[in-house]
């Protein structure tokens, strides 16, 4: 299941050279609600836009605070 919702994150970053497929959307209602689904899209859009700003504005990947040193 993991695989799918990356599949499907993967997808919908590169709509422009796929149109995320109606195999992979399938897929992915077979282990989430509507709800869930509608969830996750906005998470990606989300996601999508902070690394797009964050690349706009030339910002540099930071060290993950809670990693250890």
């Amino acid at each position: 299941m993991p695989c799918r919702i990356l599949q499907w994150a993967e997808a919908i970053t590169l709509i422009a050279g796929n149109h995320a497929s109606d195999v992979l959307f399938e897929a992915l209602q077979q282990h989430f609600s509507e709800r869930e689904i509608v969830d996750l899209e906005f998470a990606i859009a989300v996601i999508n836009a902070w690394n797009r700003i964050a690349i706009g504005f030339r910002q540099p990947v930071k060290k993950a605070s809670l990693l250890p040193h």
